[in-house]
């Protein structure tokens, strides 16, 4: 009896598993159209509009479905964005599985080849201010994607440094990069119109991304009540890097993640607020 309960077992999260996975045509189709709904949202928002507008876009994309950390570090972003400013509009990706449902579409590089597609259509007829966000478990120059304990092909630098470049080069870009090790993505993704935060340094684990975390770290302490939209990103980071080694310390973390930013010379001492509106 108990050998066969566990094959009952084994069998049933097999079934599941297989069932809420792009390997399933019926979820992989579920998810496509998730997907265009919420372009369609977008084309609908963007009717109207005249190309001198600037239009404010964020791309979440949480990657990595052992943790919901990732998928709450996206959610939590969106909801910053939107005090910031109302008008953002918001493309979600995220691999959290729910074993009933998808909510969104999945994070993978095909979806994101996909976003980027459309934002670069975009980005000729409108002024686009983009914030992206990345959030998974990494390594040097990879950004794991994992759906319901399955790997699939990661993202790196290259592939983000392809979307930034498809977009017109008066659009102001934003990188959030919340993995370990995300640090290695800054020199390769270094432009002069794009502000990049990464969670560790090149050589750096980061925290916060256990299946019992709410968040990572990162974006937990980057946008605590004492985030500060009337600062711009750099002071807001500084702040943000001392309450991570504080935190880090508390927990008994070591070596300490050392966070990351780099911000081009024409967005320096601009408020937070002032860039995004």
């Amino acid at each position: 009896m108990i050998k066969f309960k566990l094959i009952l077992f084994v069998f049933y999260f097999a079934i599941v598993g297989f069932a809420l996975s792009p390997k399933n045509a019926d979820t992989s189709k579920n998810s496509d159209i998730l997907l265009s709904k919420q372009f369609d949202d977008l084309n609908t928002y963007l009717q109207g509009k005249s190309p001198d507008e600037k239009i404010y876009i964020y791309v979440g994309s949480a990657q990595h479905s052992q943790s919901t950390a990732f998928m709450n570090d996206v959610l939590l972003t969106n909801q910053k964005l939107l005090q910031i400013n109302p008008n953002f509009k918001s493309i979600i990706l995220s691999n959290e599985i729910n074993f009933r449902s998808l909510r969104y579409p999945f994070a993978t590089l095909e979806n994101l080849n996909k976003t980027f597609n459309v934002l670069s259509e975009i980005s000729t007829k409108y002024k686009l201010t983009l914030v992206t966000l990345i959030s998974t478990h990494g390594n040097v120059d990879i950004l794991s994607v994992n759906i319901n304990h399955s790997y699939y092909q990661p993202v790196k630098s290259d592939n983000i440094l392809n979307w930034l470049n498809s977009l017109s080069q008066d659009s102001s870009k934003t990188i959030l990069i919340s993995a370990c090790y995300s640090g290695s993505f800054i020199e390769p993704l270094r432009q002069s119109n794009t502000i990049i935060l990464t969670a560790s340094a090149k050589d750096r684990s980061s925290f916060g991304c256990h299946p019992r975390d709410k968040n990572t770290y990162f974006i937990q302490e980057l946008f605590s009540p004492d985030f500060d939209m009337k600062v711009d990103w750099l002071g807001n980071f500084v702040l943000t890097e001392k309450r991570i080694v504080l935190l880090e310390k508390k927990e008994r973390l070591s070596p300490s993640s050392n966070p990351q930013i780099l911000v081009p010379d024409e967005f320096k001492n601009i408020p937070i607020f002032n860039l995004l509106n």
